[in-house]
């Protein structure tokens, strides 16, 4: 039996968008020595992990708009507690 091949992630890379760009996987396979089955699972694991890629982005500007969330929350919180202050004062002085 055969030793397994141990495929570079950038090789993978290489071969996946070569076979993407030219439509031909079995003559880009062929090329590399690399097995069609490889090839398709290479390919499953680089669309799946594309979200991700993506995503990144997105939960940027989710943990950005969380943070500003948070502190409009607490200046409303100030806002709130000077203006009961204000109106215990007003009540105090008779105005």
């Amino acid at each position: 039996m055969g030793q397994k091949k141990k495929w570079p992630s950038a090789k993978r890379l290489e071969i996946v968008l070569e076979g993407i760009r030219t439509g031909q996987v079995a003559e880009t396979c062929r090329r590399h020595g690399c097995k069609a089955t490889q090839y398709y699972d290479w390919q499953k694991a680089l669309m799946s992990s594309a979200d991700a890629i993506f995503d990144k982005r997105s939960k940027h500007e989710d943990a950005e708009l969380m943070r500003l969330r948070s502190a409009l929350s607490r200046k409303n919180d100030i806002i709130a507690e000077v203006i009961a202050d204000n109106m215990e004062l007003k009540k105090i002085v008779g105005d």
